[in-house]
């Protein structure tokens, strides 16, 4: 038998829920429903299906608290109606869920960090560490910016160069990525190879 009487429904889930046709976001709400109280594995396609595995942890989070502080009221009192004993939900872990969620889900649209699980990773990591430096949350548009502009990094410097930036923005305690580090690299490198073909020619005039 479940034992969850209740769930927490946050924000950030009815921001992904809300951007589908009025058909998909009712069958997606009535699967999420079924799931919790139920215990049914949803049949979904498409979007429906994404964003239910995107909420997915979260929601088995929520269940198990549930289940838990339901155990625990029962064994305190016993005697007591279920409705009485019912106690004020735990608080969450505070965590940015806004952006952590939302990342998840916008990633499908992004082909250079889409199942590249080592930016991934990283990516997490640095969202983290905005957390944890206490910054201001990203907005919708602004975490799907930062996507944007991270999976064009990608393309032009590749995986390695993208990870290596985010790495020297968290060590040095940046508020942002510092994406202008490539830029200059690159520009520096171009200089100084200019600058070794200029000798080279030098020498070779010299020799001739």
């Amino acid at each position: 038998m479940n034992s969850v009487n209740s769930f927490t429904m946050y924000f950030d889930y009815f921001n992904l829920i809300d951007t589908l046709p009025l058909k998909d976001k009712s069958a997606l709400l009535v699967a999420i429903n079924d799931y919790m109280f139920k215990d049914i594995e949803p049949n979904l396609t498409g979007h429906n299906q994404a964003i239910f595995n995107t909420l997915k942890n979260q929601l088995n989070v929520s269940k198990s608290n549930s289940k838990r502080r339901n155990r625990t009221t029962t064994e305190q009192q016993p005697n007591n109606n279920r409705e009485e004993t019912e106690t004020k939900p735990n608080k969450e872990p505070k965590e940015n869920k806004t952006s952590i969620l939302s990342f998840k889900f916008y990633i499908s649209n992004f082909i250079f960090i889409n199942n590249n699980n080592l930016l991934i990773s990283k990516i997490e990591e640095w969202l983290n560490y905005k957390k944890q430096r206490k910054d201001k949350p990203y907005t919708e548009i602004g975490l799907k910016s930062l996507l944007n502009r991270i999976d064009n990094t990608v393309q032009e410097y590749g995986t390695d160069k993208m990870i290596d930036v985010i790495d020297y923005s968290i060590a040095n305690n940046y508020q942002g990525i510092v994406f202008d580090r490539l830029k200059n690299e690159k520009q520096n490198s171009s200089s100084y190879n200019n600058q070794q073909w200029e000798e080279t020619k030098r020498e070779f005039m010299k020799n001739d």
